[in-house]
Parts: C-alpha cells; structure tokens; sequence
C-alpha cells in the first residue's frame, strides 16, 4: 500500500526505533538461514506464503512449542486448501503443558475485581485440556435454553458453574437455572459447583443432580499423606480439538466451531511477532470464557505473559475505576470491546490528570466495528498508545483483519476501515465491491478470498 496518498491523515501512534524486535529477530532467522534479503514486512510476508512449510517449521522453532514427538511435515500443498489438509502430522503435543511451561518466578496471573471472570474458570480449562479432554462455555447470563442449544449438540459430561455472580450491583442467583440445565443434559455425570463467596457454607446444592462443590471435590484428588499426584499431559495430534466455541446463532441453533493446538501458533504469530509482546508484558481483559478470545488470552501463558484477570467489569464502578485498574496493575497490553470506550466517552469518564499510565503499550480492540470517534476519544485519553481493531475473531482464534505493529510502520487515523494487510503465512485477496483489486485503496466494505 502506497502511504503517500495518507499525507494529510493524522497520526494515530508513531513507532520508535525500538518497536519491531520480534519480528526483525525472526526476519534475521529467515535471511540467515535461508540466504535471502528481506526488505521489510511486506518482503517477509511474500516470503511466508511462498515458503509456507518452511514458514510454519520455523515459526514452531521460533515459538519453543513443546511436544513429545516432533512432526514429519507441516501440511501437503498437494491437497488444497478446501479439502482441509492435515497440519504437523505426526507431532504429539498437549495444549496445556505449553500454557505451563514457565515454571519461574514471575507473576503468571493477577486476579482482582468482583465476579464472574474467575480464576478457578482459567485452572479448569488447563485441567481439562490437559488430560486429552475439550472444553466449551457459555456465558452465565444466557438463559436456560440458550445454554441448552449449545451444550446438547455434545453430551457434556462434567458441568462446572457458580452458585451466583454479579451483574451491575445486583446478585443473581445460578441454582435455579442451572437446576433446569442439568435436567436437559441427561449426559452428565458430575456437575461441580463453584462458591461465589467462598465463605459461604449456607448453600444447598442436594437438589443438584450428581453435584458438588469444588472444593471438596478436588479434595478426592489429595492423597493420604496429604499430597497431591504431578500434573500428567496427555499427548495428543496436532488436530486434537481442545475447545468448541459457537456462532451466535442468529440463524438458527449456534454451531460449534472447533480449534486445536493450531491456537499456539496463530497466538505466537499475532501476539509475540506483530505486535511485539515479552516476558514483561500484562494483558487485561474482561473477554469471559465463552468467547474464543478467552482461550487466545489463556494462550499467551504460552509465551510466558502475565494475564490480569478481572472479575466483572471494571469500567462504571466510579469515573476513573477502569483507568485505576490500569494504573494499579501495570497494565501493558488489553483486548476490549470497543463499545465499552463509547460508553465511557458519553459519561465523561476521563483519566485523572495526575495518572500515571504510562506502562500502557498497545490496545486492542474486537468484536465489533470500531468508530472514528472512538478512536478520537483514545487519541485524547491514551496519546502514547497504539491501538487498532482486529476482525473475523471467531474462526481464527486472533483475527485476520487489522493492523500490524512494525518498526517503521505509519498507521493511518481512518482506521474504521480496513486496509489490505495479512498475518504471516495468510494469503488473502481484498477485492472492491466491484470486485478489483483493492491495493492502494482503504475501503469500509471489503471482500475477502482465499488466495
């Protein structure tokens, strides 16, 4: 893309000398190794698609993915792309003992807030992943049926919930509801139950089939010494689902979109190389756990990051409460839906003057169309922060459309719509409304094909 026809488009973010480390480090890899001269991205993005199996090898190298047995080839370019190749066969690997496998001193997870973004939600998803298992949610204030058009197209085994969260000031009650989902998962054989206020030992949960709580059920995995049996990871292929996520259903019941380790490397690709994340990053987001987002946030335990887990949301409590939780937490990076600054901006919920956020490196924002007002308004709160929008999120885990975080980079203000740059080792067409080509051109409305 041609940025001279952008000379009088304001700036959003200018990036210094020192952005760009990661991918001038794998762009370094690529040139040494295989004796080519890279100009810059676009020069390593034609690269990557032209070299797609040596593309992906080094990418795995370059991510330190753990696995039991390393695979005998990345895919068949023989077999198209439609036909649904297989990816890494022969490799044996486990989701989670990657999400596990900095096992330092440094911080890995901060936890503060209300409900229901909970920890024990994060713990469960490791546990079940790693024993070879799948995991799926849904969000707690969706209704009985819902919930039911989701989970009844798997026969579930094991329902984990909460006896009750907190949803703007006000507590709501799980057990009746949930009483009504257990009925209509005649699959189930355990459901266990996590207290809302740990406390609290008033609750009956007898009328719950085959329920109990948490806490005394991990009790049966300690044994009579008191210990408790290391972690075991069971290894699995590469297309071993992990987690089903869902449309929103708006065409009918939600359909189940499935994802593998394939999250590794789609996550390392986005988050470590394009937008130039280390050991000393923190990432915030309120994203719960029935989102896709969820297990891509999850992943960057990966990479050694450490994740903010907020319980609730942070942004109305007060005018500076979400810009608090910034400052508090040494935020460096967060996802966030950008309605949530459209809210903000209408109520007058500025940072104080005396803030101190400078530890804030990169936003990104998701799940919906970011205005130019939005972006305004984070132009005047954040003047220091990079930030861009992300799309197509829900099938490819970190999203295809956005914008890359490079040495050297101009981004260009009109940033609502969509300008013509891929992810390494994605190729994709944009094309018109009229279908031509769309280089050099920003359009609102583009068309995406496999290329």
């Amino acid at each position: 893309m041609n940025s001279d026809q952008f000379t009088n488009v304001p700036l959003i973010w200018t990036p210094s000398e020192h952005d760009g480390r990661n991918v001038k480090k794998f762009q370094k890899i690529i040139e040494e190794k295989y004796r080519v001269k890279l100009g810059g991205y676009e020069d390593l993005h034609k690269w990557s698609i032209e070299n797609l199996c040596e593309f992906y090898a080094e990418l795995w190298d370059f991510l330190g993915i753990l696995s039991s047995r390393r695979f005998d080839k990345v895919v068949d370019l023989n077999i198209p792309m439609r036909d649904s190749p297989k990816w890494f066969e022969g490799t044996k690997l486990n989701f989670a003992e990657n999400l596990l496998k900095y096992r330092d001193d440094r911080l890995a997870l901060i936890v503060d807030g209300h409900m229901s973004n909970r920890k024990e939600v994060l713990f469960a998803t490791q546990a079940v992943i790693s024993i070879g298992a799948i995991w799926t949610a849904a969000l707690p204030m969706l209704g009985t049926q819902a919930v039911l058009g989701r989970f009844q197209q798997l026969s579930p085994k094991i329902l984990l919930s909460e006896d009750g969260y907190r949803l703007g000031g006000t507590d709501v009650d799980m057990l009746p509801k949930l009483a009504e989902i257990i009925e209509g998962l005649p699959s189930l054989k355990k459901v266990l139950i996590v207290k809302s206020k740990p406390k609290c030992d008033s609750i009956d949960i007898s009328g719950l089939k085959n329920s109990c709580f948490l806490d005394d059920f991990l009790k049966l995995g300690v044994e009579n010494n008191g210990s408790i049996p290391p972690m075991e990871f069971e290894q699995v292929p590469f297309d071993h689902p992990i987690t089903i996520t869902y449309t929103s259903g708006s065409t009918g019941l939600p359909k189940g979109i499935i994802h593998g380790s394939s999250v590794l490397l789609a996550l390392g690709n986005c988050m470590l190389i394009n937008f130039d994340t280390d050991r000393d990053s923190r990432w915030l987001t309120i994203m719960p756990a029935a989102t896709i987002m969820w297990i891509g946030y999850l992943s960057l335990h990966s990479l050694g990051q450490t994740l903010v887990l907020y319980e609730g949301a942070p942004f109305l409590l007060s005018p500076t409460s979400f810009w608090d939780l910034l400052e508090k937490q040494k935020v460096s990076h967060m996802i966030m839906f950008p309605d949530v600054f459209d809210e903000m901006e209408r109520r007058n919920y500025f940072p104080r003057k005396e803030q101190d956020l400078s530890s804030l490196k990169f936003l990104v924002t998701a799940g919906t169309i970011t205005k130019t007002k939005t972006y305004d308004f984070l132009l005047e709160v954040l003047k220091d922060t990079a930030y861009c929008t992300v799309y197509v999120l829900n099938e490819t885990v970190t999203g295809t459309l956005g914008y890359r975080k490079l040495c050297g980079r101009w981004v260009p203000k009109m940033l609502t719509e969509i300008h013509k740059t891929n992810r390494m080792g994605t190729a994709l067409e944009f094309l018109s409304p009229y279908h031509t080509d769309a280089e050099d051109i920003l359009y609102k409305i583009v068309i995406c094909d496999e290329s």
